[in-house]
């Protein structure tokens, strides 16, 4: 049993309702005082979780019983010896006494009964640990943690960086571009930390922190080689999630990217600032689930100038046309407002280079133009540069999962865009530029196909991909695509291959080798070498 036999022999005297009646009246009350005691005692437990409530139940109740027959057996024995009701047999016991307790030994008696319940309920392992707030069990963490060893392997034949970086003093695609000959070997760290809160049945929400920098939207890696220095931590999501239909969800907030798309568009670290829905919706075909997702997001408050913003919508799709095959395709229409930039000749205006794209938000690789025109401007010599084009970007992304071998799939992406918003006689009248031709540079395209397990978590997983991608110069905004291949950005063509191993249970080892040049000479020159950087990733990942 449980709780040791003083306890159960001391309950036992203390909870004989029926044989009270035949004890005297200083015995009752001294039955009455160590039974409120070990009441108060057994209550005690129960409140510090050392006894469950239901086991200091049934404890009672079996005393209880155990007390109801002893004085049924007292009773006939009794009428057997020929005892009239209320009088006790000649030479029956006079009832039960109890002596006079005093308090110290009731301190002890508590103390031994206190410590024979511990002793039985971790030996029996029926107590209960102290019951965590409420407010714990709806949060739930998560994390990852990915060491990175890269070296970035520059061509030969490359021209050095101000054969790059523009044509005249007027058009650019390669602004940024400070290295196009020097081998880099970089170690580097992204370790992140989520927190994902149920505040109700369809009001959920999360915040997340990362390592990075707060310039580049499409970074969350940090570098070594800052003298020891610590890395920085950052708010990289915080959002509030509403389900309030079946099927349908709002996001609000810093949040992951809400739309179907390729690291041609959206790196994969990219987060969205401001309001995203989505509506799925299950026919009697459960095979068959088309969607809808529409977006605004603010990109930048500008004050004397129009806000520049992004509103998307993609329309889709979900269909398993078989037990073997899974389908995934989408449309979408992306639409930057007021992004591009305008000549400004006077500095005296307030909006004077409002409309410029900033170093460190821009990557690089799209046509940039001088915006800082008035050559009163003590900056004048020194170029800030807007974007030449307008973007609308139309989108189709299609994937496909082949599962016949599951766990092993066979998994195609493909995406294609193209830049509806390029015209370039808009551009030659709003820059005011002299070139004479931009040539139209605004499409892309992504094939991927990926054969392993869909997910590399126990060890003995794998995964290996191939990927061809081309970007040409002014297909998107250069901020938002991948932040690797041919040093991030647009205006770029060439492969990846990559392979992921699981060595242990959500951990993984990663290698990748991506191939890049860029497809026109940033001069528009044909004469110039394309730029050539061949970048090699190993990576060590960890997921919790």
């Amino acid at each position: 049993m449980f709780v040791q036999p003083i306890l159960r022999l001391t309950l036992c005297l203390l909870l004989l309702q029926p044989l009270a009646s035949i004890a005297q009246s200083v015995e009752r009350a001294q039955i009455e005082e160590l039974r409120a005691t070990t009441m108060a005692l057994i209550q005690a437990l129960v409140e510090a979780n050392l006894l469950p409530k239901e086991k200091a139940e049934a404890l009672i109740k079996d005393a209880t019983a155990k007390g109801i027959q002893a004085a049924i057996d007292s009773a006939d024995r009794d009428a057997k010896a020929g005892a009239m009701p209320g009088q006790r047999a000649p030479g029956a016991s006079a009832g039960i006494r109890v002596p006079f307790v005093p308090e110290p030994v009731k301190a002890e008696l508590r103390e031994q009964l206190k410590a024979d319940v511990i002793e039985a309920s971790k030996r029996e392992r029926w107590a209960r640990a102290p019951a965590p707030p409420d407010w714990l069990d709806r949060i739930q963490f998560e994390g990852d943690l990915r060491v990175r060893y890269q070296t970035d392997s520059f061509n030969k034949g490359n021209g050095v960086p101000a054969d790059y970086f523009q044509d005249g003093d007027i058009v650019t695609n390669y602004a940024d571009l400070t290295n196009s000959q020097s081998d880099l070997t970089r170690l580097r760290l992204r370790a992140r930390l989520a927190a994902n809160i149920r505040v109700a049945d369809w009001v959920t929400g999360g915040f997340r922190i990362s390592t990075g920098n707060t310039t580049s939207p499409v970074s969350t890696s940090s570098t070594s080689g800052t003298v020891n220095n610590r890395f920085g931590l950052r708010l990289d999501r915080a959002f509030a999630r509403l389900v309030p239909l079946d099927g349908l969800q709002i996001d609000a907030g810093r949040i992951a990217n809400p739309f179907f798309s390729t690291e041609i568009q959206h790196a994969a670290d990219l987060g969205f600032d401001g309001v995203a829905m989505t509506y799925r919706h299950g026919l009697a075909e459960e095979n068959f689930r088309p969607f809808v997702t529409g977006g605004l997001f603010p990109l930048r408050d500008n004050v004397y100038g129009a806000d520049r913003r992004l509103a998307a919508l993609q329309l889709g799709a979900d269909w398993q046309p078989s037990r073997d095959w899974g389908i995934r395709a989408a449309f979408a229409r992306y639409d930057f407002k007021n992004a591009q930039g305008s000549a400004q000749t006077n500095v005296a205006d307030p909006a004077y280079l409002s409309s410029e794209y900033e170093s460190g938000f821009r990557q690089r690789g799209n046509t940039l133009f001088k915006i800082n025109q008035d050559p009163s401007d003590p900056r004048f010599n020194t170029p800030t540069y807007g974007l030449a084009s307008k973007f609308q970007v139309n989108a189709l992304t299609l994937g496909a999962d082949y599962k016949q071998f599951d766990p092993f799939r066979i998994s195609f992406t493909g995406e294609w865009i193209e830049n509806v918003g390029f015209n370039e006689n808009e551009i030659l009248t709003r820059t005011g530029s002299s070139f004479t031709s931009l040539g139209k540079r605004n499409r892309g395209n992504l094939y991927r196909l990926t054969v392993g397990n869909a997910q590399v978590l126990a060890r003995g997983d794998w995964q290996i991909g191939l990927t061809y991608r081309y970007l040409e110069r002014d297909a998107t905004p250069d901020a938002f695509t991948d932040a690797d291949f041919l040093l991030g950005g647009t205006n770029n063509k060439g492969y990846v291959l990559g392979a992921l191993y699981g060595i242990e249970r959500n951990t993984s080892l990663g290698l990748r080798f991506l191939s890049a040049q860029s497809i026109d000479g940033p001069t528009f020159n044909p004469s110039l070498a394309p730029l050539r950087v061949n970048t090699l990733q190993m990576d060590l990942n960890m997921r919790f």
